[in-house]
């Protein structure tokens, strides 16, 4: 057979090879850039849909905690972009509930650097130290930790900056028995208790009654009583501080 026939017979056969080998190419991307979800979330939305599961994983959504966001988004992406960012989030937290973090962590692993993987722990680590912690936020940081191939002593490291060792390990225990863990609104009401209000207390109210308490039982007042009457005032004073802390942080997002 001549060269010119060996051609013409083998050159639909190589387009097809040619072809087929295309075809699985664009499968094997489109596969590395979906998971079950289905495809990938752009780096920023992930990043937008991982704060929201943080910060709505104790049942409530603080200015506090919000802060702790606008600050983060500010030093990383600028004033503009943080801007956009932040309306971003308030969409999320109106109109998306995400149940499962793999497909964003996915994102995360692709896109980031290590360094700032561990900057974006340290943010959901700020949120959740702002309210009292919970059993489902020990957990969600640590499964984000373990999708993100966080080291467990970079981890440690980050979770020592705002809870002991002994408070982690209880609260993850507590979350054995659903009870032992308190809902968000639940906190709020013996907030109010603690204070001396109801929940339907204005902030005026709230403020009135917490200076009345606060000057009652600050410590200088008992500075000449016993060692016992000391650490209870201070144990007042403390809890408190903290009603009142809740109260104010538990005002809804404009």
């Amino acid at each position: 057979m001549s060269p010119y026939l060996i051609f013409l017979v083998s050159f639909p056969i190589l387009m097809i090879g040619i072809l087929i080998y295309g075809e699985v190419l664009k499968y094997q991307a489109e596969k590395n850039d979906t998971t079950q979800g289905g495809r990938l979330p752009d780096i920023e939305t992930a990043i937008v849909d991982l704060i929201a599961v943080v910060m709505r994983a104790d049942g409530a959504v603080t200015k506090a905690e919000l802060i702790q966001v606008k600050s983060f988004l500010l030093k990383g992406f600028g004033e503009e972009r943080a801007r956009s960012l932040l309306k971003k989030l308030r969409d999320t937290l109106k109109e998306k509930q995400i149940t499962d973090i793999r497909r964003q962590c996915v994102q995360v692993n692709k896109r980031l650097t290590y360094k700032q993987k561990l900057a974006l722990l340290a943010l959901f680590f700020s949120i959740v130290s702002v309210e009292q912690l919970q059993s489902a936020e020990v957990k969600l940081l640590t499964l984000f930790a373990k999708y993100t191939r966080i080291t467990s002593d970079d981890f440690s490291m980050l979770r020592s900056r705002h809870f002991s060792l002994s408070e982690w390990e209880k609260v993850l225990r507590m979350g054995e028995n659903e009870k032992a863990t308190p809902t968000f609104s639940n906190q709020l009401e013996e907030a109010y208790k603690v204070l001396g209000l109801s929940m339907g207390a204005d902030m005026s109210q709230v403020k009135r009654a917490y200076r009345k308490l606060a000057m009652r039982w600050h410590p200088d007042r008992f500075a000449a009583s016993s060692e016992s009457e000391i650490a209870h005032a201070s144990s007042m004073f403390r809890e408190v501080n903290y009603a009142y802390r809740k109260i104010c942080n538990a005002a809804p997002l404009a």
